[in-house]
């Protein structure tokens, strides 16, 4: 296996703007399959012999940072990836594009993208929406993906909700599949915080489309150090 890459590093600045930037353009070859886990679902191909390239990006005005931009892709001289499970007779790699866009304090707007270059369609989208004021806080998500084949294999709204008022935390959780027009999982869950741990309820409904209803939960949960959340099931 070979890999090397050169980065370049170059900043802008015109008055209060500053924009930093960091390009690295490198080659990866690997003449053999190895059985390796695959981490990547984007290139799940084994064998590798391609020209990647990265650029990010951000802009600030005086010492806050508003815009943050990743831009990444690759030149596949196989001829070919898969993903999804689906092989493409294709030299470029799909563009994976991240921007995030923070107009003032407690707004947050992010898109991360994956276009099929050749394809000439997106593969995937994850936009989200970030409301935040004090200890209370908002977010709007919408996420859609194809294989391929162009046939489209997710198509989701979330919306979650959080506040807190002393050591209680109150929280509501929606997730929506629009091809169904059914909500995946609708969830609401209470927790009284302490230093390193906290104890709470969790209700939620789950969808199964196997047998086309919603199964109701109730959890007792605890957390220790925010490492782990312990669920103990209540009614099912």
């Amino acid at each position: 296996y070979f890999s090397e890459s050169v980065p370049f590093i170059f900043d802008l600045q015109a008055g209060n703007f500053k924009f930093k930037n960091f390009l690295k353009v490198g080659y990866s070859f690997r003449g053999k399959d190895f059985n390796n886990p695959r981490f990547d679902n984007r290139d799940q191909l084994n064998k590798a012999s391609q020209i990647d390239a990265l650029w990010t990006g951000s802009m600030g005005y005086k010492d806050r940072e508003f815009l943050n931009l990743y831009v990444s892709s690759a030149y596949n001289y196989l001829g070919k990836y898969t993903y999804g499970g689906i092989t493409a007779d294709r030299r470029l790699l799909p563009i994976r594009t991240i921007i995030s866009l923070k107009p003032f304090e407690g707004l947050n707007l992010t898109t991360d993208s994956l276009y099929d270059i050749e394809g000439g369609f997106p593969l995937r989208t994850s936009n989200s929406l970030n409301l935040g004021y004090k200890n209370t806080s908002f977010t709007l998500g919408y996420q859609t993906a194809r294989n391929l084949l162009r046939q489209r294999t997710t198509d989701q709204t979330s919306l979650s909700f959080s506040t807190s008022y002393g050591p209680a935390v109150f929280g509501l959780l929606l997730t929506r599949d629009n091809r169904i027009g059914k909500d995946l999982v609708r969830q609401a869950s209470l927790d009284y915080r302490g230093a390193c741990w906290s104890l709470g309820l969790l209700a939620r409904d789950n969808y199964s489309g196997a047998i086309g209803r919603y199964i109701k939960e109730l959890y007792l949960t605890f957390n220790l150090f925010d490492l782990q959340r312990l669920t103990a099931p209540l009614k099912r």
